[in-house]
């Protein structure tokens, strides 16, 4: 059924990334660096919570009736994406087995979890122009997760089949 539409919260999790931007300002600051490199990935963090929230009021709308399976399917599809936007294949400078740019383990402290992994790594090192580059990375990758969402809301709008074509009988 629609319950096989996968069910993650990406307004949450959007909520939650927007929490890690006044630590990593904190950082910059501290470094004496201007922080304006923030804002495009604080604008796209927001543009993600908006998709996702468009995309979960599809989704509960899509529940309330049987979904076709193409739809779901293609739905599922666009998710995916979105997990994968947040995955470099060529991993953190640092690290490049360390493939999620969101989080990963903190290199100065075993049992902490660093978030913005690239950028946070770059300000402790002081590396300014690397801190720059990952944040325009970061925020682009946020924004193809909003396009995977919007394409996933897409998918599940086509809840009222058009009545046209006659299902072939097998």
């Amino acid at each position: 059924g629609n319950a096989d539409i996968l069910p993650y919260d990406y307004a949450e999790f959007a909520r939650t990334m927007r929490r890690y931007l006044a630590p990593l300002e904190r950082g910059m600051t501290a470094k004496g660096w201007d922080t304006a490199s923030i804002r495009p990935l604080a604008a796209a963090i927001t543009r993600l919570e908006r998709s996702a929230l468009s995309f979960a009021s599809a989704r509960d709308k899509a529940l309330t009736t049987e979904l076709p399976r193409p739809a779901r399917e293609m739905a599922n599809r666009a998710l995916l994406k979105v997990e994968r936007a947040f995955a470099r294949p060529g991993g953190l400078k640092s690290r490049p087995w360390y493939r999620s740019l969101i989080y990963a383990s903190d290199v100065d402290n075993g049992y902490a979890t660093m978030s913005f992994p690239g950028v946070n790594e770059a300000v402790r090192a002081g590396d300014r122009p690397t801190a720059i580059d990952e944040l325009a990375d970061l925020a682009g990758r946020f924004d193809a997760a909003a396009a995977a969402l919007n394409e996933a809301q897409r998918a599940v709008q086509v809840s009222t089949p058009a009545p046209a074509k006659q299902q072939r009988s097998r």
